[in-house]
């Protein structure tokens, strides 16, 4: 959360640096399943990757990627309940870009906050009482579109309440050695 309030504050006095560079999208999405396996047993959450055998290099800034999925997944980690299945999928969107999803099958978004769900500040407000209760203080997914499109790339949602919601974006591949 403290990363969160100091890029926020940082994007209201201009665009962030970004150390853009060649890595591995595969391992990325390794290191965080890796990383968020022990939650989903611990909450009795099913957590999979979902992505082909080989992916292209991102051209992306590594620190700034990781915090977008670490972003989204605590989120769907925040808004399901045991049993839920949270997850995160690759694949070629177009030339010069790798799609990814994070999905989760939890409480989902009230169509009314959609509209505003990237601003600073807001958050879910769902209606149930778990929701309530892990309210954040609606940062995370401001600070996602703007890492999202600090790179170029696209961000959008969809979500039915009491099904889930899916966070599709986009980040730019390498190109091709000749």
């Amino acid at each position: 959360m403290v990363n969160n309030i100091l890029d926020t504050a940082r994007l209201r006095e201009g665009p962030l640096p970004y150390d853009r560079r060649p890595f591995s999208a595969e391992k990325l999405l390794e290191e965080i399943i890796r990383l968020y396996q022990p939650l989903a047993q611990k909450t009795k959450k099913t957590l999979r990757l979902d992505a082909p055998a080989a992916l292209p290099l991102l051209l992306a800034d590594e620190e700034k990627a990781l915090r977008i999925f670490m972003n989204l997944l605590t989120n769907a980690f925040k808004f399901t309940r045991e049993g839920d299945r949270i997850t995160v999928s690759a694949g070629s969107e177009e030339p010069g870009r790798i799609a990814f999803t994070v999905s989760d099958t939890g409480w989902g978004i009230a169509p009314e906050r959609l509209a505003r769900l990237f601003e600073p500040f807001q958050s879910t407000n769902g209606a149930e009482e778990d929701v309530r209760k892990n309210q954040g203080a609606g940062l995370g997914l401001s600070i996602v579109k703007a890492l999202v499109e600090g790179h170029g790339g696209t961000l959008r949602v969809e979500s039915t309440p009491r099904e889930g919601t899916a966070f599709h974006f986009s980040l730019p591949a390498a190109e091709a050695s000749p």
